[in-house]
């Protein structure tokens, strides 16, 4: 699945590459290369774009309700 990311959004880490902001938001404030400026909690962090998920218009019923039609 493709989502879309773009500054202002907010955006959660997932991954291990930053095992202490893991399930964390944040702000994301602007791209660089295949990595996002992300500022959490008032503190800003590079982290990369595989590592985080769109939360502005993101609903996890409807991720759900697409995975169990593939599966279908």
């Amino acid at each position: 699945m493709n989502f879309t990311l773009k500054a202002g959004a907010r955006a959660l880490i997932l991954s291990p590459e930053r095992a202490n902001l893991i399930g964390r938001s944040g702000q994301l404030i602007r791209k660089s290369e295949e990595s996002w400026l992300i500022l959490v909690e008032g503190k800003r962090y590079q982290v990369n774009e595989k590592s985080l998920m769109p939360l502005d218009g993101f609903s996890p019923v409807a991720m759900v309700a697409v995975e169990r039609r593939k599966s279908a």
